[in-house]
């Protein structure tokens, strides 16, 4: 798969070391680990890349689908606001380039296609998103948006239980930070 000129390749067990660095570095110690990789990369419905510009890993993005009932046991009960137990959902958990490829359009082009995957793969209902505020500074607001993703409503410390995570943003071993639920709808 390319996004303009840099390639993605689906995860495979030779890149796990590279994916695991990024979302160490970039969403937070303990968010994944690797056999949580393991498991994503042997799961059809997941859908794991790493970017590449030439052989240099510069990025990465997850997407998968799931049953409207596992998005609200996976992020939020106020999922199921938006979508039947049983409809099939996107869930889109993240997306990280390095600062150098950030503000050139390549994060837009990495969403559009995740969605239009999720939508023609997996005939996704709903896709959801929860984005990390600090305050009332939600950092992923502009690309969402720009998206088609609509702010749902404010979820209160949604990472607190994930007791592996060290989050970069509060700094505590039990993520106190807020988030809000984003999502977009499809009719058909």
């Amino acid at each position: 798969m390319y996004f303009f000129t840099y390639r993605g390749e689906r995860l495979r067990k030779e890149t796990i070391d590279t994916a695991l660095a990024f979302c160490d570095t970039y969403l937070g110690q303990g968010l994944y680990d690797t056999g949580m990789l393991e498991k994503i990369r042997s799961s059809p419905r997941h859908y794991f890349y790493v970017i590449f510009d030439k052989d240099e890993a510069i990025g990465i993005f997850h997407c998968y689908a799931a049953s409207g009932l596992q998005s609200a046991q996976e992020l939020t009960d106020e999922a199921l606001e938006v979508c039947a137990e049983n409809d099939t959902v996107g869930i889109f958990r993240g997306l990280v380039l390095k600062e150098a490829y950030r503000k050139t359009g390549l994060a837009d082009e990495i969403l559009s296609c995740c969605f239009e995957m999720l939508r023609e793969k997996e005939k996704v209902r709903v896709i959801f998103a929860l984005a990390w505020v600090n305050s009332d500074h939600i950092p992923a607001k502009n690309i969402l948006t720009k998206c088609g993703l609509s702010m749902h409503k404010r979820i209160h410390q949604p990472w607190k239980s994930n007791e592996n995570l060290h989050c970069f943003a509060c700094g505590k071993e039990h993520c106190e930070c807020d988030g809000i639920l984003y999502y977009k709808s499809f009719s058909d």
